[in-house]
């Protein structure tokens, strides 16, 4: 009998950034070029676009701008609207996503919660097209979105950005120099009803995340809207500029790059679909969004919140992909030894296998910053396009045979197998 110990812990001092969840990406870029108005013109009257109107103040307030290695919109003040024309309608298990890239172009925004007074903007879904001058604020029937604010100074004199109303997992003062473009991405996860549905966010400060959050989902006439197959009622992207931009067009203003969307299907008709695991899952069908148990190459998973997720069938499974955020964990732990194939995978929490498993294969996989990846006994371990990132774990405790191609390993990794190890491509740092 072979007996190897494959056993490597590579520790780098990087900062952990949390991932994406990206595999659900949008399909639609909506930038602010030439083809949508001159530099300088204004937002509204522009094709696809509906915004604030009315007064001067109200249509100047917003303005396409173009210069050298540069197109976008600049948001002037605050109290200012806008929504994409384009309808979206979706059905159970599909997942929309919206995505916006801003910048801060000033340095003396109004900070805080009192009165709003720190509200820098909001963004999200509403179930009416307004095309009023006057453009209604989302509400509680009709809208879902997210608010981003600046808090008050804290002790160090740092004015920093988060998501309001919830815990941030990190925060950072807002950037005014030398900055990338932020972003805010905001999935709507669509299930059987209002209340099976989900939404999470997550804001991208220059690299500092806050972690994906859940906003509750209390617009039933959003949910009603957006699952209308008949196509009379949808939901538009809607934004608004808060008070911390103040009433003043030259001093404090929001620069947009572009927004990125994925509505109900791309030009080849290809969804982005998914189940959020919402109750711990007694049974599959019972605890996910849809409704549904995983059961094809077709169906991805995603576990944002839950701790009591498992899989204990008498049945080989094959999903297209799992994500399992930072705080929830998924345990696979078949009746009998059966087999696992995964054509995509990320952790920021915990996988665990605590059962015997026939095979297990996994393409491209990432272990994020933090994660835990455990399996106890396998015969077959296949991962192909495997990153384990800085402070990740991975251990599989007996492996009869392992394949591994373009392994890319900045943190630890225990393998013990009795038989051959075949690697392709094998990366290691630090």
């Amino acid at each position: 009998m072979k007996n190897y110990v494959l056993f490597l812990v590579l520790i780098l001092f990087n900062l952990n950034i949390k991932a994406q969840a990206e595999a659900s990406l949008p399909n639609l870029t909506q930038e602010f070029t030439s083809d949508l108005g001159t530099n300088g013109s204004t937002l509204h009257g522009a094709a696809g676009w509906t915004a604030y109107s009315g007064a001067d103040w109200k249509i100047n307030g917003q303005k396409v701008e173009h210069g050298t290695g540069y197109d976008r919109l600049n948001v002037k003040r605050q109290n200012m609207y806008h929504q994409w024309n384009t309808p979206i309608n979706a059905a159970v298990g599909d997942i929309l996503t919206l995505k916006i890239y801003f910048k801060f172009n000033g340095s003396t925004f109004a900070t805080g919660t009192t009165n709003n007074g720190g509200d820098v903007f909001s963004f999200g879904l509403k179930s009416v097209l307004d095309s009023s001058t006057e453009m209604e604020h989302s509400n509680s029937a009709n809208g879902e979105v997210l608010v981003l604010n600046i808090a008050d100074a804290d002790t160090n004199g740092e004015e920093h950005l988060n998501i309001r109303y919830k815990t941030n997992d990190a925060t950072a003062a807002y950037c005014t120099s030398n900055c990338d473009w932020a972003t805010l991405t905001i999935k709507y996860f669509i299930g059987t009803d209002m209340n099976n549905s989900r939404i999470f966010a997550q804001l991208d400060n220059n690299g500092t995340k806050s972690g994906w959050l859940q906003h509750t989902w209390d617009a039933n006439e959003l949910y009603n809207a957006i699952t209308d197959s008949s196509g009379s009622t949808a939901a538009y992207t809607y934004f608004y500029s808060g008070k911390s931009l103040t009433t003043t067009t030259n001093t404090n203003q929001i620069w947009i790059d572009k927004y990125e969307f994925w509505t109900n299907a791309d030009t080849n008709g290809v969804t982005d679909t998914g189940l959020v695991m919402i109750n711990a899952n007694t049974t599959w069908n019972g605890a996910s969004s849809t409704g549904e148990a995983p059961v094809d190459a077709d169906d991805r998973v995603f576990i944002f919140d839950r701790t009591d997720v498992y899989f204990s069938g008498d049945y080989n499974r094959t999903w297209g992909y799992l994500w399992i955020n930072d705080g929830a964990k998924m345990e696979y732990k078949p009746t009998a030894v059966k087999s696992l194939t995964l054509t995509g995978l990320d952790v920021e929490g915990t996988f665990e296998a605590t059962t015997e498993l026939d095979d297990l294969s996994v393409t491209n996989f990432n272990l994020k910053s933090g994660g835990t990846f455990t399996v106890g006994t396998v015969d077959a371990l296949n991962l192909t396009n495997f990153d384990v990132e800085n402070l990740a774990t991975a251990i599989v405790s007996s492996a009869t045979s392992l394949t591994t191609t373009d392994l890319d390993v900045d943190g630890s990794l225990t393998i013990t197998t009795t038989g051959d190890i075949s690697a392709t491509d094998l990366d290691m740092s630090g």
